[in-house]
């Protein structure tokens, strides 16, 4: 075999590897942004009685039944940016409405993706004052998510503050909707409020 032949078959076999070196670890770390965005997103969260995160995104077929009958259009589809194992499936936007726990939306679940859970008994998450984002952290002056929580879940303290009472919490993300941050702040229209919704 000639000199020349034996470097090209060299450069080959390093190229080669190189190739498949690479490809290993962009698809190690598509894998591992993966798992993060669909486990850990604290912000993710689902319709009522689709809780358990495993067994639900293990039985969600993406049909769309349960965002196509909900009656205050909260419920919407996860975007590839929360991750792709879960793109397409259901989750809350709380700043589009909020979960009145009509429970429509597990009626026409196929799958039994989401379980029949009694209203009482409901519990989607519980709310978080952003006190970075929150008026009355800031500034004082505003009490709408104390003013508007079905469950009195927020309490004021001595400096009409919002706090959270979580054992009362459900979820709901009432507060979320009608708080007045993006409005009053200078935050994208819709979008940043001073009060979030966490999945438990």
């Amino acid at each position: 075999m000639g000199k020349r032949l034996k470097e090209l078959i060299g450069r080959r076999s390093l190229l080669q590897a190189v190739t498949a070196t690479g490809l290993l670890l962009g698809l190690g770390g598509i894998a591992s942004w993966t798992s993060r965005r669909s486990a850990a997103d604290p912000y993710l969260v689902r319709p009522p009685g689709g809780q358990d995160e495993a067994r639900f995104t293990s039985l969600c077929i993406k049909c769309n039944r349960c965002t196509e009958i909900c009656p205050e259009d909260v419920i919407v589809n996860a975007g590839v940016r929360d991750g792709p194992l879960v793109a397409r499936t259901p989750r809350l936007d709380f700043s589009l409405g909020y979960c009145d726990f009509c429970m429509d939306c597990i009626v026409v679940c196929p799958t039994a993706a989401l379980l029949p859970i009694r209203k009482s008994e409901a519990k989607l998450g519980i709310a978080v004052i952003m006190k970075d984002r929150c008026i009355p952290w800031q500034w004082g002056g505003c009490t709408r998510c104390y003013e508007k929580c079905p469950e009195k879940a927020i309490i004021l303290d001595e400096f009409k503050r919002p706090i959270v009472v979580a054992d009362k919490c459900n979820g709901c993300g009432l507060c979320k909707l009608v708080c007045p941050t993006d409005q009053l702040r200078s935050y994208k229209p819709g979008q940043t409020r001073g009060i979030e919704i966490e999945r438990t």
